[in-house]
């Protein structure tokens, strides 16, 4: 067997699902709460490769010998935070806390750093994927077309300068271990425990503004160029070793 081949055929796979993971970076920057992804691989014989959890993709089967196991983990740094003028748009200041939200699908509760909210006609706030916005209570959060709302540093809601209630949020001592994607920058929990009600003590709300995504977008394009090049290096590799086998082939045939 010609390890060389599979492990140029290795480098092309990972270096493939890196520039994956790059480009979806990229693309999520522009969406308000959206966290980056980094991606971490490894090439093992195919008996020793376990399930390591929950970030990771399927291992990719280079040969009967080799698989590529790749592992996915979210970077939960904050974002750039930018007025936007709505009071209906939330940031919140820190990076372990987030928004309780509803799914308007499974009925269960999610987290996110999307504070871009709106208000249906029949009151309710919900998120751009149409979730409902919870209250510390635990109760959907609702608004009239008429009330003028005000949220302070604390998350404390004001309606006409009367109390309301507060926003429904949470924080996490360690949100990778704590939370698992759901999609669309929303998050469930591994373990209930790992909630802790209210924000982070350092976190604070910023009303009228939004968060965005936290990916390095200058890096992230040199890493994505840096990549391509690694990707055509193994291309190559994978050619040459491919014409010196088949010379090899050759030789022998002719000999025999």
């Amino acid at each position: 067997m010609n390890v060389g081949l599979y492990q140029s055929a290795s480098g092309m796979r990972s270096n493939l699902d890196r520039q994956s993971v790059i480009a979806a970076n990229l693309a999520r920057q522009t969406i308000p709460g959206s966290h980056q992804s980094i991606s971490a691989f490894e090439v093992k014989d195919d008996t020793s490769v376990q399930n390591r959890g929950r970030g990771e993709v399927s291992p990719k089967v280079v040969s009967k010998n080799f698989q590529i196991h790749t592992e996915v983990a979210t970077d939960f740094r904050s974002g750039p935070i930018t007025q936007s003028g709505d009071p209906l748009h939330f940031a919140i200041q820190g990076k372990d806390s987030f928004f309780r939200v509803l799914d308007k699908n499974t009925g269960s509760e999610l987290y996110t750093r999307n504070g871009a909210f709106y208000r249906a006609n029949d009151g309710r706030v919900l998120t751009t994927d149409g979730d409902a916005v919870l209250t510390d209570a635990g109760t959907p959060m609702t608004v009239s077309s008429a009330s003028k709302l005000e949220v302070d540093e604390q998350g404390r809601a004001k309606l006409n300068g009367i109390e309301a209630g507060k926003l429904g949020i949470v924080h996490f001592e360690n949100p990778s271990e704590a939370l698992v994607d759901a999609g669309t920058g929303r998050y469930s929990l591994t373990e209930e425990s790992l909630r802790l009600p209210g924000m982070a003590p350092a976190d604070i709300v910023l009303q009228r503004s939004l968060e965005y995504g936290n990916t390095d977008v200058v890096g992230s394009t040199i890493s994505m160029m840096q990549t391509l090049r690694l990707y055509e290096a193994n291309q190559k590799a994978l050619a040459a070793q491919d014409e010196s086998t088949g010379r090899l082939l050759r030789m022998v045939g002719e000999k025999a």
